[in-house]
């Protein structure tokens, strides 16, 4: 039950951010961000780190590649400072210095369980430090309550991805594979940027004094990190620019838990998508077609109720992504052509029934 106390240099985390421009200046943004640009825009406060070889700082909403002499220069900080040299030594090193979150939780299992902490289990030599950091993260609760510190590693994982992309050490795909959920769970743990900066600025003191256990590092963070945070929601920055991401829940007419079993899945490949018209608004299934899938949890097949115009299918919030078992539920007609191979398409007639369609 040990925990780790070994942390990049405390010199890394004071004198490494760039006097960059904080502001977006472009005009023609939008308010709401796509998921993908809120992801990257999760690690603003990151990307305003310097980094040897980055010219020039990178753009807080999109992703982009260096060039290959800047590449080379990236590549030798990030072993020098991090010891990464592929995709495996990242993870590992994030996993390592970028659990802030998971030692808040720890405290908070420690306050509602002390009979839980089992201190000879501890390491000798640590258990000084584990009982000093539990103290310290108590005087966040009444700032972060139960949100602890998840946003100060969301932004750090997420700026370290970004800045291997940026130097070819993953690739787009797994950029995203990697980063996706931070995003995920963010908006749903956070409401708003205010929310997240503040869990931010916590864990960013943690963090440094469980690097240092110097009180005048941890202000030096905190006023460096408050001045950062604070340009970054001026009306200019990227937080006054952007509103935080909402996804809207859907208020479909089966709750989960009202599901019938017809369709029994052994792979996790049963997926498909389907047009709100039938789980929303409860009209049958007018149009299906299956599609090659590209995921692994996708069947391929896709669902409308046939009304649909393009403006509405070109909106993305009008289709989701559930199993074939729960658009059953919704029209059990489907259910004897779901097995048809990939190219099939089926649309419902004057009859009622459904007629496959020959392309």
């Amino acid at each position: 039950m040990g925990l780790s106390t070994s942390f990049p240099k405390t010199q890394h985390v004071l004198s490494t951010y760039a006097n960059h421009p904080l502001a977006i200046m472009r005009e023609d943004y939008e308010k709401e961000p796509s998921f993908a640009c809120f992801t990257l825009l999760l690690a603003s406060v990151a990307n305003c780190r310097k980094a040897t070889g980055v010219k020039k700082q990178l753009p807080f909403d999109e992703l982009k590649l260096l060039s290959s002499a800047e590449q080379k220069e990236v590549r030798a900080y990030l072993k020098r400072v991090y010891g990464i040299v592929d995709g495996n030594s990242l993870d590992a090193s994030i996993k390592k210095f970028y659990n802030m979150h998971q030692k808040y939780m720890y405290f908070l299992a420690y306050q509602k369980h002390p009979e839980l902490f089992q201190e000879h289990k501890i390491d000798k030599g640590h258990r000084k430090t584990v009982k000093r950091q539990l103290a310290y993260a108590s005087l966040f609760y009444p700032y972060v309550n139960e949100k602890g510190f998840y946003a100060f590693d969301c932004n750090e994982s997420i700026g370290l991805y970004r800045l291997a992309y940026a130097c070819a050490l993953i690739d787009e795909d797994t950029f995203w594979q990697k980063c996706l959920p931070y995003a995920k769970q963010a908006m749903v743990l956070y409401q708003n940027w205010e929310e997240y900066a503040i869990s931010l600025l916590c864990g960013a003191m943690y963090f440094q004094y469980c690097s240092s256990g110097s009180e005048s590092h941890v202000r030096q963070t905190y006023e460096l990190m408050r001045t950062l945070l604070e340009q970054l929601a001026l009306c200019k920055g990227v937080y006054g620019i952007y509103d935080w991401f909402y996804q809207e829940v859907k208020k479909v007419l089966i709750k989960p838990e009202d599901l019938v079993q017809f369709v029994f899945d052994e792979d996790g490949s049963d997926g498909c998508i389907a047009s709100d018209r039938i789980v929303c608004d409860g009209a049958e299934v007018g149009y299906m077609y299956r599609v090659k899938p590209s995921q692994s949890w996708d069947s391929g097949w896709r669902f409308l109720a046939g009304d649909e115009d393009q403006t509405y299918l070109n909106d993305a919030h009008h289709v989701g992504r559930y199993t074939l078992n729960t658009i059953a539920n919704y029209d059990a007609d489907i259910l004897p052509f779901i097995s048809d191979e990939v190219g099939s398409v089926y649309a419902r007639k004057e009859d009622g029934l459904f007629h496959k369609i020959h392309q």
